[in-house]
């Protein structure tokens, strides 16, 4: 695929003849048709579509997210594209004949908005998610005014709970009342923030992880360092295996 600024008659869409003119935020591309390969698809060719179909699905539940915490990672890249390039390189890890991703490095916002300090989660009961953090942890461009953004993510279902302006940055905590289907599931959570009065987001940051069949109320509640040690990672396949 080839850009171009002006052709022999200007910019074109559509097809022409073997060749594809369409422009994208702004610029103008020109590609060949695909062509079928007769080649035999390798081993190495195989795990990397294996990967691509895993972050794209494990994406899916949270494009609208990303779309926005991502939207100006890259100035020629969607927001989906970016999350799925970071993640791709930065998130994934390959265990045995699957993957996982490595939540405490993933990312669903990218931006230099600050984030805050004395982030933790625990169960307010037995479908509530309490997510905490120091509404004073705040400096540069922050405003009381920017709201938060959440990722709650059970990756037993390939299934999330995403939110934008549940709580301020001044309110220091945020109620989430969780779908009945993650009862009894792993989760993972990590937030961040968007300015209302520009697209500034924050960098997304890990809160942490609940089993909840452990973090009922009458066991207590769990902040994440504790809950940290209810959550051994689970190999995840899905029919995403190295090989198909």
């Amino acid at each position: 695929m080839a850009t171009y600024k002006n052709g022999i008659n200007g910019p074109f869409k559509g097809k022409v003849g073997s060749v594809v003119g369409s422009s994208w935020k702004g610029i103008d591309y020109l590609k060949g048709l695909p062509k079928k390969s007769t080649k035999p698809v390798t081993e190495k060719t195989k795990a990397t579509r294996s990967s691509f179909a895993f972050v794209h699905k494990w994406l899916n539940p949270i494009q609208e997210l990303v779309k926005i915490g991502f939207a100006n990672y890259h100035p020629h890249m969607s927001g989906r594209n970016a999350a799925l390039s970071y993640n791709l390189t930065k998130a994934l890890i390959r265990r045995g004949d699957g993957f996982e991703i490595d939540y405490p490095v993933a990312l669903f916002s990218y931006g230099k908005l600050p984030g805050v300090a004395g982030l933790s989660i625990n169960m307010k009961d037995a479908q509530t998610l309490l997510i905490s953090w120091d509404p004073k942890s705040t400096g540069g461009d922050t405003s009381p005014s920017d709201v938060l953004m959440s990722f709650v993510y059970c990756p037993e279902l390939f299934t999330a709970d995403a939110r934008v302006g549940q709580a301020s940055r001044n309110a220091g905590q945020a109620e989430l009342l969780l779908p009945a289907k993650f009862t009894n599931k792993r989760i993972e959570v990590q937030i961040a923030f968007k300015s209302i009065i520009n697209d500034g987001v924050s960098t997304s940051q890990y809160a942490g992880c609940l089993r909840l069949d452990l973090a009922q109320p009458e066991n207590g509640t769990l902040d994440s360092e504790t809950a940290a040690n209810y959550c051994a990672p689970v190999s995840i396949g899905n029919g995403f295996l190295l090989g198909r």
